[in-house]
């Protein structure tokens, strides 16, 4: 059965997909195919190493200003001013300038985005933009418009443009026994993933093996390594342990940083 991570839904990836589909242990040490459970950390971290970013690039398919949080989302309309209701001034100009930037829109909207459990706030209010990833070259730019509109005008907003395929999460479809490749790989490859998941000495729940994507159809995905933690925005899981996850599987799976609450944090 297709699975999406869908942004009013539990953060784990182990709840949402984990439930109704036999779990089968790999050879080894308890690492399982559908939720592989591989160690957990102390909740002790550094409150500064958050990812500094003029412009959040790091995806393909959602780029926005300033960082974003990353899936899951949820999209919540409650709470918006009036002076962003969609016959607004500030709406037309958002629609202008996206147009002058060549950004498809399919759908512009002004909603809180933040992750489940993460309280509302003036700076979770953000303006969404549905756009296309093949449309992505031109991203940066209606960002950079949009944003010093939204600095002239003292407003305090956010910008997130996104594939509408991913707006409500990415597509999540489990590995199957028919995957010997992907499974071999797991195999052999996952205490080297969990050494340098643990070496990130930041707080994180599992790790995953799945096939994810922006398609309903699981044979248009990729496998990938999937880290669930309290804290995916921290600088050392970009910069360290994602590339180095990548090294280690030689490209032939992608590595994602989603979030995911712990309750004893």
């Amino acid at each position: 059965m297709n699975k999406q991570i869908v942004a009013n839904e539990n953060a784990t990836v182990k709840r949402k997909s984990g439930t109704d589909t036999e779990e089968r242990e790999l050879e080894g040490d308890g690492v399982t195919e559908m939720g592989n459970v591989l160690e957990t950390l102390t909740c002790a971290y550094d409150e500064s190493e958050t990812l500094a970013l003029d412009i959040d690039d790091r995806l393909s398919y959602r780029q926005g200003w300033p960082l974003l949080p990353i899936f899951p989302v949820a999209t919540i309309t409650e709470s918006v001013p009036a002076r962003f209701s969609d016959s607004s001034t500030h709406m037309h100009v958002f629609r202008d300038l996206l147009k002058a930037a060549k950004v498809t829109t399919h759908d512009i909207l002004i909603a809180h985005r933040v992750n489940p459990s993460i309280p509302l706030s003036k700076n979770t209010l953000t303006l969404c933009v549905l756009s296309d990833e093949a449309n992505n070259k031109h991203w940066i730019q209606g960002i950079e418009k949009l944003r010093k509109y939204i600095q002239k005008n003292d407003l305090t907003l956010a910008v997130e443009i996104v594939d509408r395929r991913a707006f409500h999460g990415i597509y999540t479809h489990p590995l199957l026994e028919t995957d010997k490749r992907i499974m071999r790989m797991v195999s052999r490859k996952r205490r080297a993933i969990l050494d340098v998941v643990r070496g990130a000495d930041m707080p994180f729940n599992k790790v995953y093996f799945y096939m994810r994507g922006l398609s309903r159809t699981r044979s248009e995905c990729e496998p990938t390594v999937i880290i669930g933690t309290p804290v995916p925005n921290r600088r050392v899981w970009w910069e360290v342990v994602i590339p180095e996850i990548e090294r280690i599987v030689g490209g032939k799976m992608d590595v994602e940083v989603v979030f995911e609450k712990r309750e004893d944090c």
